[in-house]
């Protein structure tokens, strides 16, 4: 988004330019890690552009109005996918936390499965750990991922 100028030919366009210049610098300041203008940075150097502008060039109300307009619809975006982020990020936790709590349900379990060079594990799961995102299952001495397993019992001896 570019502003128009706001200033006709004289002393007005440095002066202008100044304020930008230091609306830039605060706006950094302020927000060291984005370093992007917001509206509070916009809307002071609308004001500089207004002080400083040419009388005899004033400048017309609605381009304020627009810009002010398509400024405030580029925040909301950058809000809402900030937010679609941050529910995504949420929304990776949970499906591992729930992954974990379904493979930690099988402890003592008798599962039994394929791991990945085709062998047919069956066993016991001793054990349950997340790697990589995905849950591993401890059989014996051997580890099958929650996906490879195809068959789940109870243990020898333990009531249904």
């Amino acid at each position: 988004m570019s502003l128009s100028p706001m200033y006709g030919p004289g002393a007005a366009p440095a002066a202008a330019a100044s304020a930008g210049t230091a609306a830039a610098a605060n706006a950094g300041a302020s927000n060291p890690a984005q370093q992007v203008l917001g509206q509070d940075d916009f809307l002071k150097l609308m004001i500089a552009e207004l002080q400083n502008q040419d009388p005899s060039q004033a400048t017309n109300s609605t381009q304020f109005v627009a810009q002010l307009a398509q400024f405030s619809a580029l925040e909301q975006m950058t809000n809402v996918a900030q937010a679609v982020t941050k529910l995504d990020s949420d929304l990776t936790a949970l499906s591992q936390q729930t992954l974990l709590t379904q493979g930690a349900a099988l402890i003592g379990k008798q599962v039994s499965g394929t791991d990945a060079g085709g062998q047919t594990v069956q066993g016991t799961v001793s054990q349950v750990t997340m790697q990589n995102g995905q849950v591993e299952l401890q059989v014996g001495s051997q580890t099958l991922t929650l996906a490879q397993v195809d068959r789940i019992d109870n243990a020898a001896g333990t009531p249904a």
